[in-house]
């Protein structure tokens, strides 16, 4: 049964120390992976390319990987500079609340009290002082976009001559067309990425459309698996990646979220396309405690284990508040969209506007928001059934003075009990329109 289902298999700890043991097993990374080098410090680098030197021919990277670093590198290093000023900012605002706290208190009115805040603020002062040396020496390190990158140079030694070739226009517009279909389907990788749709970039005189990047590296990972299994050269693949979605990992919910594998459409694939005998994906941290536990001939550390878990952390914390205040701007964008229709609604009923208009107009509303809501879905990957049952935001979305006029008007055309039965409903029966017999009573 195992053979057959192999995608719900996920090697054992002996087949994965084998594996980093064979001279056959490839060791493939994700673009978030390299771009993460960036906000670690010095040790973490060096134990990480420690791994990379030790496995010499046994990495590789596909051209979309190589592709999409080269094109982001310079943001991120930008951002982590950005962080430190930010820090600074933040330390400013600090020692600025001394001069509210005497605003506050008139100063001079309570002796002692100013006493205690002036000796407050002078050891804050003195600890801020200190702290930002330190800060001063952290900033300093690390690169800036204009100086030359060492990060990138270690990274250009180690992968020379190990980067895949790149897509035709044509080849790509396949991929297009094939991923249309995959997504539809939800076939991973890459469905997750709806919220990049009509996102692209040029290189080379070839376009590239960023929902499908996933795709294009997975498949230039199974050209790579077939290319090499083919010439007897390696039989096992590794890929390390960062991307922690559904459509990459097979999770469950339990006491939290827990990834306990690949996809099993993704083992599926490539063992059945590129005769490979082992598959396996890594986060960078689960790659670190591997090597460590694994490579007797290198010394990992553990602080940079808990240095790469800690960034994931703080990125998926930054990645939920990024999602969540998206998720409030569409809402806001709802809301001022619906109040708009409304008031041109009112606005119409004070020129005698027939009721079936209303009616329409109405029609239209709910068509928006049903619109708004599946761009919503798109942005925090999520259901459009638990996106129907989340009955608060629809309550933000709809709890407005306008909508409650546009109630009173369609009850007084005796409408809203046939065709609005409350906002909970509305997405879920078709509106009916009205008689001629009731549009006669009506007038």
């Amino acid at each position: 049964m195992k053979n057959e289902f192999i995608g719900f298999y996920v090697p054992t700890k002996e087949m994965l120390k084998a594996a980093w043991e064979s001279e056959k097993t490839l060791f493939i990374f994700d673009t978030n992976v390299l771009i993460k080098l960036y906000s670690y410090q010095s040790s973490t680098l060096d134990d990480f390319f420690s791994i990379l030197e030790y496995l010499g021919e046994r990495i590789w990277l596909p051209h979309q990987v190589g592709l999409e670093f080269q094109n982001r590198r310079l943001d991120v290093k930008h951002k982590e500079k950005q962080k430190f000023q930010e820090i600074y900012k933040h330390l400013d605002e600090i020692l600025a609340i001394e001069t509210k706290i005497n605003q506050k208190f008139l100063k001079g009115r309570f002796p002692n009290l100013d006493s205690s805040t002036e000796k407050l603020f002078k050891s804050i002062r003195k600890s801020i002082d200190t702290f930002k040396v330190l800060l001063q020496e952290c900033d300093d390190s690390q690169p800036n976009i204009r100086t030359h990158d060492l990060i990138r140079e270690k990274l250009d030694t180690f992968f020379e001559n190990k980067v895949g070739s790149a897509y035709t226009q044509e080849e790509l517009d396949e991929l297009y067309r094939d991923g249309e279909i995959r997504y539809s389907k939800e076939i991973p990788p890459g469905f997750r990425d709806s919220n990049k749709e009509g996102k692209t970039y040029v290189y080379r005189g070839v376009e590239y459309k960023k929902e499908f990047g996933d795709l294009i590296l997975w498949k230039q990972i199974i050209d790579k698996a077939k290319n090499e299994k083919e010439a007897g050269k390696f039989e096992n693949i590794i890929f390390i990646t960062d991307d922690e979605k559904e459509d990459w990992w097979f999770c469950i919910n339990q006491n939290g979220r827990k990834i306990i594998g690949p996809h099993a459409n993704l083992t599926h694939e490539i063992i059945d396309e590129g005769k490979i005998l082992l598959f396996h994906m890594y986060n960078t941290t689960s790659f670190l405690e591997d090597a460590k536990e694994i490579l007797s001939d290198i010394k990992i550390q553990e602080s940079s284990i808990l240095e790469v878990e800690k960034t994931n952390e703080a990125e998926k914390e930054l990645h939920m508040q990024q999602e969540e205040k998206r998720s409030n701007i569409s809402q806001e964008l709802q809301r001022e969209e619906l109040t708009s229709y409304v008031d041109k609604l009112i606005e119409q009923r004070a020129v005698h506007m027939p009721a079936y208009e209303i009616n329409k107009h109405w029609e239209k509303i709910i068509q928006q928001q049903q619109n708004h809501m599946r761009e919503i879905n798109n942005l925090i990957n999520k259901p459009w059934d638990d996106i129907i049952k989340q009955q608060k935001a629809l309550k933000n979305i709809y709890d407005s003075p306008q909508l409650r006029v546009l109630k009173e008007m369609i009850d007084e055309q005796k409408l809203w009990e046939k065709n609005l039965n409350y906002y909970q409903s509305f997405l879920k029966s078709p509106l009916v329109k009205l008689t001629d017999d009731e549009e006669s009573d009506d007038e």
